[in-house]
């Protein structure tokens, strides 16, 4: 029998099926390289990447994988709010669910997409220390932001009801701006926002914030600031996030991100193949694309 993933967008998050073999994932960037006459070369790429996963459905038996035409209702809109889809990966429970620009903001310095397009970025090295923490660490100043509003980008990390959703930031705010954390109710609409305390980057806690999936579908995280001021920012040196189905320790050392940000349907969203024979039996493809 194939196993499940917590798949859909705000509106509707549900138990769908996964492939039991067939699904694969790669990073795909910029890249070109060039041979001389001399025999020497020159590879230019980019040092950002977008995941694509490949998903493919073997011919099976309808009750081996039921439900799986609700991917086709994800695909043509009718399911949940937006056009993005998201999932909990169960590869990457245990890692860190934020995508790689989100964990270490400051690569945003080496090409990746900002965590906070309309703030005025600095970097910094970041503090020696033992807890594998990224090597550079980034200050949004938010003080060109309306009050209450994201800072031009967020992140959607979905919970299964079955886990609760740990969260860390290290850096540190100054004056009334902060990341934060607002969970997304089953029906798409939004609980109260939750400031993320931060924590020392040299220290070994990552995590001090939790979200129950039996309470929330998902959370979106985004940096922003409660009252306009030209003082207030954000520096972030990590951000972590992980799903537990048990109470484990609140201290790691620093994780890379794994996850993924909102996917679309590519290739014309959903193939399917047809075996007429005593049973009908019908086998899907898709691929789902990191667009965010």
């Amino acid at each position: 029998m194939a196993g499940q993933i917590w798949f859909g967008r705000p509106g509707d998050f549900r138990w769908m099926p996964a492939p039991a073999t067939g699904m694969s994932a790669r990073n795909e960037g910029y890249s070109e390289t060039i041979n001389f006459e001399n025999g020497r070369a020159s590879v230019v790429r980019s040092k950002a990447s977008h995941k694509v996963f490949e998903w493919i459905f073997p011919v099976q038996d309808a009750t081996e994988y039921e439900g799986l035409d609700v991917y086709s209702e994800y695909a043509t809109g009718l399911r949940g709010i937006g056009d993005k889809v998201y999932w909990a990966d169960p590869m990457n429970y245990d890692t860190n669910l934020f995508p790689p620009g989100w964990a270490a903001p400051a690569l945003q310095e080496q090409g990746w997409k900002s965590v906070a397009p309309l703030a005025t970025v600095t970097y910094l090295n970041t503090a020696a220390n033992s807890y594998l923490q990224p090597s550079r660490t980034a200050t949004f100043n938010l003080n060109s932001i309306p009050a209450n509003t994201p800072a031009g980008a967020s992140v959607i990390i979905p919970i299964p009801p079955s886990h609760t959703l740990s969260i860390g930031h290290s850096g540190a705010n100054i004056g009334a701006a902060a990341v934060v954390a607002r969970p997304i109710n089953f029906d798409g609409t939004y609980a109260t926002v939750v400031p993320l305390t931060p924590l020392n980057p040299v220290n070994f806690t990552r995590y001090n914030a939790t979200f129950a999936g039996s309470s929330f579908s998902a959370v979106e995280v985004y940096l922003r600031q409660t009252t306009v001021s030209a003082g207030n920012s954000v520096t972030i040196t990590s951000l972590s996030a992980r799903l537990d189905s048990l109470s484990l320790p609140t201290t790691d050392v620093f994780v890379s991100g794994k996850g993924t940000t909102g996917m679309k349907f590519a290739d014309g969203a959903i193939s399917e193949t047809y075996v007429m024979q005593d049973r009908h039996l019908k086998g899907m493809s898709t691929s789902l694309v990191e667009v965010d």
